[in-house]
Parts: C-alpha cells; structure tokens; sequence
C-alpha cells in the first residue's frame, strides 16, 4: 500500500556515519545531512560511526575499534527499537570501513527497514576493492548491495560499472551528488582576504602520499627555481603516520621554510578562512570520489587545480572552473600556476563561475531536495 506523504505525517530516518572529530569528507557530509533541510520534513535520528581517534589509527584493526564497533552495533539496535526509523542510510568509504558497514546493513536488514548505502570516494577505485576480494567474500558483498533499496554513488559515470561489475539492478544504483553549505564559505569579496601582495596557495585535506603532497613539495621547488614568489599553505590531519614529519624534513633540507607554511589540523569552522586568505585552490590526489575541498573552495570564488580522476572532471570544466593535469604531472600543475599567478583579472572570472556553478548544482538545499525524492520514493513502495 503506497503512503501519501502530508505535512504532519513525519517518517523517521536513521542516519549513520561520522561525524567531526576528525574533520573528512564523508563526516562533512554526514553533518550536513543531519543540520540542513532534511529535518524540516523528517525526523532524522544519527549513530556516530567514528571512533573518534586520530585519522591515522582511524582505520587500523585493534581492540580499540573493534570495542567501539560492538557498542556501535549494540546501539544500532537499541535506536531501531526505540525510534523505529522506516529508512536506515548508512554513508561508507571501501575498505574495511565497507566491511564493517555490512553489519549495519545486515542488522537493518533482518529488522525489515528500507536500506540506503551512500558509498564515497572513488567509484573505480571501490570496484577494484571487491574484485580484490576473496571469492566467498566478495559473494557476500554482492549479496549485501543486493539487500540495499538504493545505492548512491556520487558520479553518473561508474552507474553502468557497479550494475554490471557487482550485478546490482541499475535502477537501485542513483546517483546524489554532496552538497555544500554555501553561505559558510561564501566571501563578502572575490578578492582575497589579504593586505600583502604574495601570492598563495592552499592545500586543505588529509596530509599523506595519495593526495599527492609529495608531489605539492616538487612544485613548490620548482616555482622557486623560476624565481616565483609564492606560499603553499598546509591545511589538514596527517593522514599517514609519520608523512608530516617526512614532509617538514624534506621542506627544511630543500631551504623551502619561507615558501610552505604547514597549519596542521583546524577546526571546520575556522576552514572558510584559509579559503578566503588564498589565491588558488590545489589538490594533486591520485584517487578522489568528488571531492567537498573542492566544492568548498569554488565556493569560496577559488580557482581550482586538480587532477583528471573520480568525478573531479565532472566538476571542473577546463578554464572555466580552473585546470586539471594528470597526477603527478609537476610541470604540468606549475604551468597552470603561473597562468593564474600572473592574471588576477582571469582568476576572478573563474572565481565568479565557480560560486554561480556550486549554487546551481551542489548546493545543500539541492542535495535535500534529492535526498527527500528518495526518501519519498522508497516509503511509497513499502
């Protein structure tokens, strides 16, 4: 029997994911669906997945997080018996944090509610890990998605490679893009927050290799050989233990101090303002899904520079929205520097496209408005 949906009539809808501590994608997001639009025609419900550790130990196998698992099951079925949500929605990454999602999947299953996975990153890069897996493994995450109402991915270009790689009926894979929260990093001028004239840029997410912050360090070097006069700012949690350190020896032994600033961790609400005390926005990562650094500096009126992976060509249009290389490509992204670098009049241009592109489509109150069609649709069918 399909449910009408009025004012009054208020479904419940569990969420589970992380929230901040750590700052990440994926708890971005997680805040924002729990704070934004949803609530107004839901009641929304959250189990924090998070072991609230830092982002290096995050995703280790020990007593710690295996503790906080079990509690975090526990939980889940004291808040479906207490609050008896009709939808569960479950935000995942791959890896062993997919893995240990399963189980949230499988006690939400067994209990009769509607089923949203939310996978992020790197659709390639989550196919990859389940042909990786172990055949009965790898059997029964085909059977888990299978259970699942809606799996949403975050670029229209890997619905065809889930459908047909995991076999999952396309029609249950959608695609819902993030959602940012605009009026926080919008700036009151296109222009910089600044009163000197260097030139800045930022790099603001997870300090390790695959972000490619190695790779920032050769770039900066080789700007200062040109005679370049710039800074690199480091925002962001050392994502790999010990990548901090390496990186601060490798800037001390190339005499490039006065040149790259590490900040380290901040809180989320202090990141508007790197955004707004910087000239360009860059993130050289060799694996992305779709990026909220991304649509939070094109919110912040910043051109981008990034790389030709996940969904980021999905967002960036080359320059118009700023320019992409192939990771790892050096002269590449010190090309596309130097282009931005030496005309401001091209950078506010980008900057203006860039705010007008993240209102029209990445928007909060886009993404609520698609969450809320989903939600409707999958109680209609119960």
């Amino acid at each position: 029997m399909k449910r009408e949906f009025k004012p009054g009539n208020r479904y419940k809808i569990l969420i589970i994911g992380p929230l901040p501590p750590p700052n990440g994608g994926i708890s971005t997001v997680v805040y924002n669906l729990l704070h934004y639009g949803i609530s107004e025609d839901f009641d929304i419900y959250h189990l924090d997945s998070s072991s609230k550790r830092s982002p290096v130990k995050t995703g280790t196998l020990d007593v710690s997080n295996v503790l906080t698992f079990f509690f975090q099951l526990l939980s889940l079925v004291f808040k479906i018996i207490k609050h008896r949500p009709q939808i569960i929605q479950i935000e995942s990454a791959c890896y062993l944090g997919f893995l240990k999602n399963t189980l949230f999947i499988l006690i939400s299953k067994l209990t009769f509610r509607r089923i949203i996975i939310s996978i992020h990153g790197s659709g390639i890069r989550f196919i990859n890990f389940f042909l990786n897996l172990p055949p009965p493994v790898r059997m029964y995450v085909r059977l888990i998605l299978s259970g699942c109402d809606a799996i949403r991915i975050l670029s229209g270009k890997w619905t065809n490679m889930f459908a047909s790689v995991i076999k999952l009926e396309k029609d249950n894979v959608l695609v819902i893009p993030n959602g940012i929260n605009e009026e926080l990093f919008k700036r009151k001028s296109i222009s910089r927050n600044s009163f000197d004239d260097e030139f800045r840029l930022l790099f603001l997410g997870g300090i390790d290799r695959k972000k490619g912050i190695y790779d920032l360090i050769k770039v900066i070097e080789s700007l200062q050989k040109k005679g370049q006069r710039l800074k690199l700012i480091i925002v962001g949690d050392e994502r790999e233990s010990g990548t901090k350190k390496d990186i601060e020896r490798i800037i001390k032994k190339r005499e490039l101090d006065p040149y790259v600033e590490i900040v380290g961790k901040v809180d989320y609400k202090e990141t508007p303002s790197f955004y707004h005390s910087a000239d360009v926005y860059i993130l050289p990562s060799y694996s992305e899904g779709l990026p909220m650094v991304i649509l939070e500096a094109m919110a912040a009126g910043l051109p981008v520079i990034s790389t030709k992976i996940g969904a980021i060509p999905e967002i960036i249009d080359e320059g118009i929205n700023g320019f992409l290389v192939d990771p790892g490509d050096i002269k590449g992204m010190v090309s596309k520097i130097e282009i931005l670098k030496k005309n401001k009049g091209l950078r506010e241009i980008i900057g203006r496209n860039n705010i007008t592109k993240v209102m029209a489509l990445y928007s909060l109150s886009q993404q609520a408005k698609a969450f809320k069609n989903l939600y409707l649709q999958l109680l209609g069918n119960t």
